[in-house]
């Protein structure tokens, strides 16, 4: 799993761009796999609510 510095970024921008509202708190919860799933499902990959690849280059994170 990811650290928590890293998931944090990506809950700030999964909250930037609208698809989480939770704490910035660095934790990969059930919370933040939903937001991955509605961001997949709106940007046509497959919807796995996991942090992969597309995933990361649609949120240009390393």
């Amino acid at each position: 799993m990811a650290e928590p510095a890293y998931v944090a970024a990506l809950q700030r921008d999964l909250k930037r761009l609208g698809y989480y509202c939770g704490r910035i708190d660095g934790i990969f919860s059930d919370e933040v796999s939903f937001a991955l799933a509605r961001l997949q499902k709106n940007y046509s990959m497959r919807v796995t609510g996991e942090l992969n690849e597309p995933v990361r280059r649609a949120l240009h994170l390393p």
